[in-house]
């Protein structure tokens, strides 16, 4: 998992809940991890404390800063990325991760929405059981996570800097810009 700092309380709520009812309906299964990747920054002190008050510390891996040519592999071996966020200005974690063929877990609301397309399962970033319910169809519903993936790969395609380039050279053609 990897998350969007700024809803990290409601983050570490959801992943407490996903872990009991692992060890409640899955007691054999190892529990799922949650990594946190990311240089810390201004209120880092305040994003870590729910990993102590709600005893996740052997279940959350927190890695600091990850560097852009380390982040496929990071991504790939993920089960999923959940980035429930608050507020977004574009979503680049989004289609990083569904550029290495990962679920995603998003917010409905601000850009995640549009920049996801239907490649990702879409919550509501204030409702902490709707982000439990959430990871815990990643978990669960290989089929819901297959479809995901495919139509993050689909929807990652609308990124490309040759599609791009091609939308601005068809605007300029259409305005007459030789």
């Amino acid at each position: 998992w990897a998350w969007g700092v700024e809803n990290f309380p409601f983050m570490a709520q959801a992943f407490a809940r996903v872990l009991a009812r692992a060890a409640a309906e899955q007691p054999d299964a190892a529990p799922p991890q949650l990594v946190l990747a990311g240089k810390p920054g201004w209120l880092s002190e305040q994003v870590l404390q729910p990993i102590a008050a709600l005893g996740l510390g052997d279940q959350v891996r927190v890695t600091g800063y990850v560097p852009a040519a380390d982040l496929p592999a990071l991504l790939s071996g993920a089960a999923a990325l959940a980035f429930p966020s608050l507020y977004e200005g574009f979503g680049f974690p989004i289609l990083e991760a569904q550029g290495c063929h990962v679920p995603v877990l998003t917010s409905d609301t601000s850009s995640c929405p549009e920049v996801a397309g239907a490649g990702a399962l879409l919550v509501d970033p204030h409702d902490v059981s709707a982000i439990a319910a959430g990871l815990w169809r990643l978990l669960t519903e290989p089929a819901l996570v297959q479809t995901l993936v495919e139509q993050g790969e689909r929807n990652v395609q609308r990124f490309r800097w040759q599609t791009a380039a091609r939308q601005v050279f068809d605007v300029l053609e259409q305005m007459g810009v030789k």
